[in-house]
C-alpha cells in the first residue's frame, strides 16, 4: 500500500478541483498617439496605478520609457510594480483578457471554451493540441499524442488576439512549470514516467465525470 503513496499522490493533484486564489480586476488604462511620457505618467496615477508620479517619472526616464513608450490600450492590474508597468508600456502588448479554465475539461471543452471567449477556431484549438512538432518544441514526450492532460486548469492573462499555438504554448509551460522534479524522482521509483501518470489522470477525471454523482469530483478523487 505504502508503494502506492507516491502515485497517488501525484494524482491526487491533478485531479482534484482545487481552484486557485481570486485576483483583484485590471484596470484599463489608455495611452493615445502622440501622448507624452508624462502624460502617460498622469494617466497612471489618475487610475491610482502610480501613487508617486514624481519619482515614477524619474525612475521610468532611467529605464528609457521616454523612447520606447508603446501607444495603446492596456490592462494593467491594481498591483502591478512599476518594473511591471514599465515593461507593458515598453513592449506594447495592449488589451489582456482574463480567462479560466476550471478543473477536469477535456481537451475538446478546453477548444469550446477558447473558442467561446476567446475566439479562437475550434477546429485551429484541436489541431494546434495535436501538432507533433508544437509538442516537440514544448518538449513532450513522443507517447504523447496530443496536449491532452497537460493543458493546465488555472486562470489565465493573455493578449485579447491570442493565437491557438501560442495559448497551447502558454497552458502547457504553466504545467510544466507547476510540474516538481520531486514527483518525477518519486514516479521513477514505481516504474512510470510522467506521461504515464498523465494519461491516467485524464481517465480518472474521465470516469468521475460520466460516473452516476456520487458526492463530486473531491469526494471520489481522495476515495483512492
Amino acid at each position: 500500500m505504502q508503494n502506492r503513496q507516491p502515485i497517488l499522490g501525484v494524482l491526487l493533484i491533478l485531479t482534484a478541483a482545487c481552484s486557485g486564489r481570486p485576483t483583484p480586476p485590471s484596470v484599463a488604462l489608455t495611452i493615445p498617439p502622440g501622448a507624452t511620457l508624462d502624460a502617460a505618467i498622469d494617466s497612471l496615477s489618475a487610475h491610482d496605478l502610480v501613487r508617486r508620479p514624481a519619482l515614477f517619472r524619474w525612475y521610468a526616464r532611467i529605464r528609457g520609457l521616454r523612447r520606447s513608450l508603446k501607444t495603446g490600450e492596456y490592462l494593467l492590474p491594481p498591483d502591478a510594480t512599476w518594473g511591471e508597468i514599465v515593461a507593458t508600456l515598453e513592449r506594447g502588448h495592449g488589451v489582456e483578457v482574463r480567462w479560466t479554465v476550471r478543473e477536469g475539461l477535456m481537451l475538446s471543452e478546453v477548444a469550446d471554451l477558447a473558442a467561446e471567449q476567446l475566439g479562437i477556431p475550434r477546429d485551429s484549438m484541436i489541431a494546434a493540441a495535436t501538432d507533433s512538432a508544437l509538442r516537440a518544441e514544448l518538449g513532450l514526450p513522443a507517447a504523447a499524442t496530443s496536449v491532452e492532460g497537460y493543458l493546465f486548469p488555472t486562470t489565465y492573462l493573455v493578449p485579447v488576439h491570442i493565437t491557438a499555438r501560442d495559448l497551447v504554448r502558454v497552458m502547457t509551460r504553466e504545467f510544466l512549470a507547476q510540474w516538481q522534479p520531486a514527483w518525477t524522482e518519486r514516479l521513477a521509483s514505481q516504474h512510470m514516467t510522467r506521461q504515464q501518470v498523465v494519461t491516467l489522470a485524464s481517465i480518472i477525471e474521465a470516469e468521475v465525470r460520466y460516473d452516476p454523482p456520487d458526492g463530486g469530483q473531491c469526494k471520489r478523487a481522495s476515495a483512492l
